[in-house]
């Protein structure tokens, strides 16, 4: 026995040294413990997808500029990358100026390696010389290296402004008048204008008489195309009568058509006709000023002469209105005989209260 029990103690120690016991809750061995298993083999991915050296820079518009490239893969040229990274700036772009350079946002998905992909680039400056440079990035965060540089040259921007078709000007007081027009766009409607040119004078305005007509000084920065603008304007001379007119300018600056006169009777005016001769088809503008105070306003026409007041061979208004400027269309069409009246000259008149104010002579032109 004295042989034996040692040879046993050492096979018992061994068992423990293998094979750690855990117990039950009764104390007694149960089987071997918890054993922590080696971490897992990393697939490791440091393959970054391909430099491009084929951006190009084409098919410049005003505004925009198009880009292509081959697209590089997720490893080199296989699979796809996951994202692409375009910057641009007004100058060179280097590894060292890259993060000073504007990202173009939204870039295009990648295709797959070696498919040629395009995207354009919007929102530039007309007329300006734009540098391009990109790179790519893997599902791993892998970035290719910048791509080769590319320029483009936006075209200079020739379409102008729309003209602003509703200028109107309504009088405030002895020679102050309240313009008012919606703003047009920087491209015909789109966008947003650079400035305007608001012009007032005693005669009415046209491309004759533009030069010469005074501007009005102070004008707001024009708002977004289809809001309305509006401006208070004062006039040296309040007892006469006065016509503005309008154009609007883009950056370049390209400029738009003249709009058509907004006219205004001077505080001690009260009859306006323009234009003071016009063909079928078109109409005469009457502007005309009741004073108010009960008093009754009638406005005729007189195809022979001038006679009294209450004579005249055609009634635009009668009636006793509030005080202020009202305005009338005529285009010569007699209802009553479905026709055109006879080409001639017509005098038109203002009556306050049975006394004659104004009149004014338009010639008809068949």
């Amino acid at each position: 026995m004295r042989t034996t029990r040692p040879f046993i103690w050492i096979l018992y120690t061994a068992a423990l040294v293998l094979f750690p016991l855990s117990c039950s809750d009764d104390g007694g061995p149960t089987g071997p413990g918890t054993v922590t298993p080696p971490p897992p083999v990393q697939d490791v991915d440091s393959v970054p997808p391909a430099g491009i050296n084929t951006l190009v820079c084409k098919s410049p518009t005003a505004r925009s500029l198009a880009l292509q490239w081959v697209a590089p893969g997720d490893d080199g040229w296989d699979g796809s990358a996951s994202e692409f990274e375009i910057r641009y700036s007004k100058y060179p772009i280097s590894e060292t100026s890259w993060d000073l350079a504007s990202p173009v946002p939204n870039p295009p998905a990648p295709s797959v390696g070696g498919t040629v992909q395009k995207f354009r680039v919007l929102g530039l400056e007309p007329a300006t010389t734009y540098h391009f440079a990109m790179l790519s990035r893997d599902d791993k965060a892998n970035a290719s290296g910048l791509s080769n540089l590319s320029s483009g040259v936006t075209l200079q921007e020739v379409e102008a402004p729309s003209t602003a078709m509703d200028l109107t000007v309504t009088e405030t007081g002895p020679g102050t008048y309240l313009v008012t027009w919606t703003a047009t766009g920087d491209d015909g409607i789109l966008g947003q204008a650079s400035g305007y040119d608001l012009r007032y004078s005693t005669r009415v305005i046209d491309g004759s008489n533009w030069a010469t007509a005074t501007p009005v000084a102070n004008l707001p920065a024009p708002k977004p195309a289809g809001q309305l603008e509006s401006v208070l304007v004062t006039v040296g001379f309040p007892e006469r009568n006065c016509s503005f007119a309008l154009k609007v300018r883009d950056e370049v600056p390209n400029w738009s058509t003249l709009s058509s006169p907004a006219l205004a009777l001077g505080s001690q005016s009260f009859l306006w006709v323009y234009p003071e001769s016009v063909e079928k088809g078109e109409a005469i503008t009457v502007l005309f000023r009741a004073p108010g105070n009960g008093d009754s306003v009638r406005v005729e026409i007189h195809e022979l002469g001038l006679g009294l007041c209450g004579t005249g061979d055609v009634q635009l208004f009668s009636g006793v209105p509030e005080a202020g400027t009202y305005t009338l269309k005529y285009d010569f069409f007699d209802e009553e005989k479905n026709t055109y009246r006879q080409p001639d000259w017509y005098n038109f008149s203002v009556c306050i209260s049975g006394e004659r104010k104004a009149y004014s002579r338009v010639q008809f032109i068949e």
